[in-house]
């Protein structure tokens, strides 16, 4: 009898034994599955971020191509194309890989479709992938990028754990979309305290734009432009030459105001008063030195708004914004105080009213950084566009 009671429990030592160890692995397999299906979720969503911004960092480089008319000249690169990346589609293929394999730490993702506006019909995406959302219509200028990654070895990512259980599992695409848009400005961060006339715009060459009288701001025939999409917009009391703009900050260095496309304006009739936002003459004077032969944005103000019933308005007036210019800032001559910047080899003198104010430069294309887009068939193309990324 105690023989087999020692057997028994022999037996039932090796059983609970044998089920500890299976226990201990199943328990195992289970978190080595765990373990491996997590690497799989984390190499995914990872590769899935890299074409992502691949695909982001590619769309703003077309689109800031398309907006200035670009040539796809690349800083470092010397990559160049004899036609404009905006209507080329196979140029524009290009350029979109190198800026996505720019930002791509593999350098190897794919761009399989480059499409928009002005580069054809934007196909149908590829299912199971997080897609572009339909472009809006207030959005007349758009492009969009697919990207896909891509090993050295193929176009897929195999991920670990499914080629573990299965080694003839095939290797998941991963996908990126985006999207950008551009038109003209409806909005700029401002830190010139001077407002340009629009009459004053010229899509070439250099301009010399006096102060005006602050009794008479207006232009009693008006004007009329042709922008740079060849549309003719007429203007019927626009200030003539720039004006003193209150509200700023020292120029270019504190306090830079947004403006926007149908805001009023209010003039500064002292230039006194305007150098004391820099706390001296000579800081205002030092830091408008500091931007001439610089790119600036300038607010374009267009018809006067009179706030008072007085024939000529007794300096109560404001004027409201049409576009925004993009002013190379070469100098200046202010009356009694001297000049700033480079002044022109010929010209400045006789151009300067002796009694004014006066600014020179000329204007140029640019793009805001932190702006709106305003599809206004009204707001002039004057060069300063605005690009963003849209859903």
């Amino acid at each position: 009898m105690k023989v087999s009671a020692l057997k028994k429990d022999r037996v039932s030592d090796e059983t609970g034994s044998i089920a500890i160890i299976v226990t201990i692995l199943i328990s195992t397999t289970l978190l080595f599955g765990l373990f491996m299906a997590v690497a799989d979720v984390s190499t995914l969503y990872t590769e899935r971020r890299v074409v992502q911004n691949a695909a982001d960092s590619a769309v703003l480089a077309i689109a800031n191509e398309c907006a200035t008319d670009g040539f796809g000249v690349i800083n470092g690169n010397n990559l160049a194309y004899p036609d404009k990346i905006c209507l080329n589609s196979v140029n524009a293929k290009k350029f979109a890989e190198y800026y996505a394999n720019v930002n791509s730490p593999d350098q190897v993702t794919s761009v399989v479709e480059v499409c928009g506006t002005t580069l054809g019909a934007c196909g149908a995406q590829p299912q199971g992938n997080l897609k572009c959302q339909n472009v809006s219509p207030q959005y007349t200028n758009f492009v969009r990028i697919v990207t896909r990654s891509r090993e050295t070895s193929g176009t897929s990512i195999t991920p670990i754990f499914s080629k573990v259980l299965d080694s003839t599992s095939g290797g998941v695409d991963v996908f990126g979309c985006a999207q950008a848009a551009w038109g003209n400005s409806g909005s700029a961060t401002v830190v010139f305290p001077f407002s340009l006339s629009i009459c004053d715009y010229q899509q070439s060459g250099s301009i010399t734009a006096n102060d005006f009288a602050s009794n008479s701001p207006t232009l009693t025939q008006g004007c009329s432009i042709t922008d740079l999409s060849g549309t003719v917009l007429n203007y019927t009391s626009p200030l003539s030459g720039f004006a003193l703009t209150s509200g700023f900050g020292c120029p270019g260095s504190s306090t830079p105001q947004t403006i926007s496309v149908g805001d009023l304006l209010r003039i500064e009739t002292s230039l006194s008063q305007l150098e004391s936002i820099c706390g001296s003459r000579s800081a205002f004077y030092a830091s408008l030195s500091n931007l001439a032969g610089n790119k600036i944005i300038v607010p374009a103000v267009g018809n006067v708004v009179c706030n008072s019933q007085s024939n000529n308005c007794q300096g109560s007036f404001t004027f409201k914004v049409a576009g925004f210019l993009s002013f190379n800032f070469i100098g200046g001559k202010f009356q009694n105080r001297g000049t700033v910047g480079t002044a022109p080899t010929s010209g400045w003198p006789n151009k300067c009213n002796a009694s004014r104010n006066c600014i020179y430069g000329n204007f140029d294309k640019g793009l805001v950084s932190s702006g709106s887009i305003n599809t206004n068939p009204g707001v002039p193309n004057t060069g300063t566009r605005a690009v963003l990324l849209i859903q």
